[in-house]
């Protein structure tokens, strides 16, 4: 069984909650989070809510078209990464 390589992350993409970024080859979230607490990720099929604490959290192949402000706990800025 081999190693899929990925592509390298080419362009950061800064998203605002409760604004949607376009669709577009994002693979991967970067939330640098100062206050704890859940984040709502916003994908294509759906939401997903993610505890997140202080500090730098990475989730890579994961789709996320936005940040939903309702149920969002924690302050963070956030980044789509994009191949």
């Amino acid at each position: 069984m081999g190693v899929v390589q990925q592509r390298p992350y080419s362009v950061p993409i800064p998203i605002t909650p409760g604004t949607d970024i376009a669709r577009q080859e994002q693979v991967g979230i970067v939330i640098n989070c100062t206050v704890a607490g859940n984040v709502v990720l916003k994908m294509p099929g759906g939401n997903l809510t993610v505890p997140v604490l202080v500090g730098l959290t990475i989730i890579d192949n994961i789709e996320v078209i936005g940040i939903v402000t309702a149920g969002t706990t924690a302050t963070a800025t956030y980044t789509a990464l994009k191949l």
